[in-house]
């Protein structure tokens, strides 16, 4: 992924990456022992002191600080201070253990910067300090640490700020039925292939920051590459049901099944308040991760003043300035460790579909957790030390970009109709079965799904809803009692509100000796303030009134 922020670049060159600089020899091999009763500190040249305090250790046990076989970081923009170095202590910890650096000798200027070293996650900011100042950093977690400092490299974000990434690949041709148009201002490139019976949209961040994405309902199929659908469904709760963030280089599919009339479909690009903001600090932090994205895109959307100050309709670069200062006052409260990582463990207890409890508890969610959240924090303390010129210098194309119309945005789709089964007379599925209440039911032509449309019946809402068999089925939430049949279906109800069918018995289906009427391919039931249409893909049903539905088949479904 490229990067361009000038905070941005700084710190993800910081958190991965060393250059060239004042780094020493290799740290020699340096212990002390620890008892309950009194700490020990190592003080180890040049640069580290680590101490261990007392009451730390229930047992006499020995601290050691020494050379390390992992890599030391490898990327521009990050000068080391020496080599990193293993501290452990080889009995449990009750307090912290504090690594103090001095963070002296490092280039005019530059933020002094403590490393630490996962295994799965590799290495990410602990804590930041002020330029020529110690900086200390407290941890129970002990593993290989990297000492150095962040240096300003605006020449190399100059270089990585408008992020071109080629046109995505699409070998076979679109269906004859389906056409494409590219938008003026390559803020995107897109291709249209076929994939099967359906038309498929690839479409791929051209820039080095995020891009928002509103995409209308209709589509059969859509995913985004690194971003799990749960992050993809939670982003767009934060930013609008339609609307999808892409980091630089990702891209969006999209894949279309023929309609019966002819339509036509814009996919716009834009920046937005919701994907500039949080992109920002997501580059700043080198958030390949959902988790780290979602972090942030939740705690900015839910500041009301980056909620309001959009990027649309910028005239010039000042105005980027503006909109950028509204990010350095949302993160400047998660300098505070209670507030970063707070933000990170709802993001990744999201990401990961567990609760906030279970992702602070286990180790693997403690150790994302903590990634993020000192990431955040980083982040918080690194802008406060970069002018909003420099922002506004490296954020100019986004002023030229913003300034683009609509129009000149957006992705047309034009999909001719097949002119096939129109829609169906209602009273042909009317099933009376002296309930109360209208109920119409139908089968899919594969036979695959059965499914109905239902009337209000006291307190039951009007709904549609299939039962059949698809894949992959999610988790059973815990309303769902283990006795109860779970995910062999799913529903549409009166209020917009979608989900799989939790149920004893069969609701969408005649359950008489009366097989349900076939709606075969193309044809639409539109009753009840429902519509429920098939495909070869699939039945798809949406309630008229809010556009939210399902859609569900064999081999997959979606909730839109």
């Amino acid at each position: 992924m490229k990067r361009f922020a000038v905070a941005g670049a700084v710190l993800v060159l910081a958190t991965s990456g060393c250059t060239g600089g004042p780094v020493t020899g290799p740290i020699g091999d340096s212990q002390k022992p620890v008892t309950p009763s009194n700490g020990a500190t190592v003080d180890t040249a040049p640069h580290l002191k680590v101490s261990v305090p007392e009451g730390a250790v229930d047992r006499r046990a020995t601290l050691s600080v020494g050379p390390t076989a992992v890599p030391p970081p490898q990327r521009p923009g990050f000068v080391p201070a020496s080599a990193p170095v293993e501290v452990s202590v080889d009995a449990p910890l009750s307090r912290p253990v504090r690594l103090e650096f001095d963070g002296e000798g490092g280039p005019a200027g530059a933020l002094p910067v403590v490393l630490h070293h996962d295994a799965e996650t590799g290495w990410y900011p602990v804590e930041v300090g002020d330029p020529g100042k110690p900086v200390r950093a407290d941890r129970t977690t002990l593993s290989p640490f990297a000492l150095g400092w962040i240096t300003d490299a605006t020449g190399w974000i100059t270089d990585h700020l408008v992020g071109r990434s080629g046109t995505p690949s699409c070998a076979a041709g679109a269906p004859s039925w389906a056409s494409m148009a590219a938008p003026k201002i390559d803020l995107v490139t897109s291709c249209l292939t076929a994939d099967g019976d359906n038309a498929r949209l690839r479409v791929r961040n051209n820039r080095g920051l995020p891009v928002e994405l509103t995409v209308p309902p209709g589509a059969s199929s859509i995913s985004v590459d690194g971003q799990p659908e749960v992050v993809r469904k939670v982003l767009g709760a934060l930013m609008g049901g339609d609307k999808i963030l892409l980091l630089s280089g990702q891209e969006l599919v999209l894949d279309w099944a023929r309609p019966v009339r002819d339509t036509r479909i814009a996919v716009r690009a834009a920046f937005s308040a919701t994907s500039v903001l949080p992109g920002v600090a997501a580059e700043a932090l080198g958030a390949d991760d959902a988790s780290t994205l979602l972090a942030l895109t939740t705690f900015v959307a839910k500041c009301a003043a980056a909620q309001d100050q959009t990027l649309r309709s910028l005239g010039s670069p000042e105005l980027v300035g503006a909109a950028l200062q509204v990010l350095i006052d949302c993160l400047a409260p998660l300098t505070t460790p209670a507030g970063a990582a707070a933000a990170a463990t709802s993001a990744i207890a999201a990401v990961n579909g567990v609760s906030e409890s279970i992702a602070v508890s286990e180790r693997g969610f403690a150790i994302k957790v903590d990634k993020v959240a000192n990431g955040l924090r980083t982040v918080g303390k690194v802008l406060k030390f970069y002018t909003i010129a420099k922002l506004v210098g490296a954020l100019g194309q986004v002023a030229v970009d913003s300034g683009a119309s609509e129009v000149d945005r957006s992705v047309l789709v034009t999909l001719s109709g097949s002119g096939a089964g129109a829609k169906v007379n209602s009273r042909d599925y009317l099933f009376a079965n002296g309930a109360g209440g209208e109920r119409y039911y139908f089968q899919s032509p594969s036979g695959k799904f059965q499914c109905g449309i239902l009337g209000k019946v006291g307190s039951e809402p009007t709904s549609a809803g299939c039962h059949g068999a698809t894949t992959p089925v999610p988790p059973r939430p815990s309303s769902c009692d283990e006795n109860i049949s779970w995910g062999g279906g799913m529903f549409v109800d009166d209020g917009g509100g979608t989900g799989f069918i939790c149920t004893g018995g069969v609701l969408y289906s005649s359950g008489f000796d009366v097989t349900p009427r076939v709606l075969p391919y193309g044809g639409s039931l539109a009753v009840l303030g429902f519509t429920c249409r098939s495909a070869e893909n699939g039945v798809r049903c949406a309630h008229d009134g809010t556009g939210h539905g399902f859609r569900l088949s064999s081999s997959s479904h979606e909730q839109f």
